[in-house]
């Protein structure tokens, strides 16, 4: 809305917040890890603000470049899936690489791989998955917008973190499930809500004749 000019309806607003607030709910109210010891399941160490900055740094660009595709699909209607596509990756492909450097993880993995030569098939399917799932991503980006594919990815988490506990026997909330609940009943909630929140909206200024009449 900001960024590529583009007026989205109260239906899709109420769609993502409601999207967000079951993500929400099933990752914040996750049963507690704490120890019989009294130890806490995490501490407020330098690395964790460091990675919640990360995390925070990550939503931003989401909010930035998703947009901004949309710009420049609308504008330059030549420009297909895979252009996109190719763009995103050469500049996270370089700028990855630079902080890799820097940070001394690059030969960190290079050694491991070099220690480890059995892990080279699992990077191989890695990186084949991530490349078709990839493309099925800009595709959605180029025929049904930012807003499209934040929602499909969103949900896509979900499911995959249903399927992580399911596989590994961990256990799922009372909340929990109330969060999976409210997200895959979104499609469903969503319109209902937008319109009664835009019924209420129009019946404002009607009332508010009645009561000065």
């Amino acid at each position: 809305v900001l960024i590529a000019g583009e007026k989205a309806t109260l239906k899709k607003f109420v769609s993502v917040f409601i999207l967000s607030f079951g993500v929400v709910l099933f990752l914040f109210f996750k049963p507690s890890k704490k120890q019989s010891s009294g130890v806490d399941e995490f501490e407020m160490t330098q690395k964790f603000l460091l990675g919640l900055s990360m995390i925070l740094l990550a939503l931003i660009c989401d909010g930035i470049y998703g947009p901004y595709q949309n710009f420049i699909k609308n504008t330059y209607q030549r420009c297909g899936a895979f252009h996109l596509m190719f763009n995103m990756n050469l500049w996270q492909g370089v700028f990855s690489f630079i902080w890799a450097t820097a940070d001394g993880e690059l030969m960190d993995t290079v050694r491991f791989v070099q220690k480890h030569p059995t892990v080279m098939p699992y990077l191989i399917n890695f990186c084949a998955s991530m490349a078709l799932g990839s493309s099925f991503i800009y595709l959605l980006q180029r025929r049904c917008g930012a807003l499209t594919v934040t929602k499909t990815t969103t949900v896509r988490k979900l499911f995959s973190v249903l399927v992580s506990a399911y596989y590994f026997g961990h256990t799922i909330s009372s909340v929990q499930w109330m969060g999976v609940l409210v997200v895959f009943t979104s499609k469903f909630t969503a319109p209902l809500i937008a319109s009664g929140i835009s019924s209420f909206l129009k019946g404002q200024p009607s009332s508010q004749k009645q009561k000065k009449a």
